[in-house]
Parts: structure tokens; C-alpha cells; sequence
């Protein structure tokens, strides 16, 4: 959602442009986060340095773009990450590693 929010708050005029629709913005950001999931479990634990995306991943998928629309769209994916890691400061780990744990938050039927 994070990744989805900044690309559509930042740069969703500029995707417009590029016939971009917010349901091709939230598909995008689902398989981005599929791509990325792995790097962000070693950038957690430490077992890597940085956080990094590919602009490959987004020319592939936007075969279109020009280098300026990639490097935006890394701008607000690079936001995200950000905000995420200040969001998962206590458990960060967690986040990602016990996806499937019962959360009270969204599993709990009293609260919906």
C-alpha cells in the first residue's frame, strides 16, 4: 500500500500521461513487493547492507517509460521503503516473516 500511495500521490499526474490507472498502479506495486520481498527479509536480519530496487523491474513492466518517469517511480518506491521501516521500528522482522500469524488487527471479528 505504502509503494502504491507514494507512486499515486507523487507522480500519479505524470502516470496519467502514460494512460497509467490506479488498478495497473496497485497490479505494479503487488508484484513489485513480490520482487522485493526477499531483499527487504536480508536488509532486515542484516544480512545485506541497503535496500535497492530495480529500474529493471519497472521497464519491464513499463516498457514506455522514459528514464526520468523510472527514475520517479524509484523516488517514491525508495519513500516507501522508508516509511515502512519507520512503521516496523519495535519488530521488523515480523513485518514480513510471520505474515501468516494470527494479527488481532485483522483477525479479530469483533473489530469489523
Amino acid at each position: 500500500m505504502g509503494m502504491y500511495d507514494n507512486m499515486k500521490d507523487d507522480i500519479g499526474k505524470e502516470l496519467k500521461k502514460y494512460k497509467i490507472s490506479d488498478e495497473v498502479l496497485a497490479e505494479f506495486s503487488i508484484y513489485m513487493s513480490k520482487k522485493i520481498r526477499d531483499i527487504i527479509l536480508e536488509v532486515i536480519s542484516g544480512k545485506s547492507g541497503e535496500m535497492y530496487f530495480f529500474y529493471e523491474v519497472i521497464e519491464d513492466y513499463f516498457p514506455n517509460f522514459n528514464n526520468r518517469m523510472v527514475n520517479e517511480m524509484l523516488d517514491a518506491l525508495s519513500k516507501a521503503w522508508d516509511e515502512l521501516r519507520s512503521f516496523c521500528k519495535t519488530y521488523p522482522v515480523r513485518c514480513l516473516s510471520e505474515s501468516d500469524v494470527y494479527c488481532t488487527m485483522f483477525n479479530n471479528k469483533y473489530l469489523f
